[in-house]
């Protein structure tokens, strides 16, 4: 039996209550989405400072991923991006939407790891 799909965040808005009756799974894959739509709205709005080098331009759009996936995408794990969390706030490869939430920036994380390759 397939579960319930989770409710759409129109509906979480409109009746927060919802909330409560959504499974943990869900949870985190709506928290993961709305933290996307928050990093996209922020930069689209202006709320971001604009890159100070050409090295840090959003050529290919503003694609973020949790950590889960930059382990898969990039083999680098949470011990790895904790370690070198100041480097990687400086050059604004990652952006903390909420407490226990960090997302990387795809293509500026994918350059920077070439740039330490070379």
């Amino acid at each position: 039996m397939k579960p319930d799909p989770a409710p759409s965040l129109d509906a979480l808005a409109a009746d927060p209550g919802l909330a409560a009756t959504v499974s943990p799974e869900a949870r985190q894959a709506l928290v993961l989405r709305l933290a996307a739509v928050l990093a996209a709205l922020a930069a689209s709005t202006g709320l971001r400072p604009a890159p100070s080098s050409p090295a840090l331009r959003d050529d290919e759009g503003a694609q973020w991923l949790a950590v889960d996936e930059v382990k898969r995408r990039f083999g680098l794990d949470r011990r790895w991006l904790a370690d070198h969390a100041i480097r990687l706030r400086q050059l604004k490869i990652v952006t903390a939407p909420s407490r226990k939430v960090r997302l990387y920036h795809v293509g500026r994380l994918g350059r920077f790891l070439e740039a330490r390759c070379e």
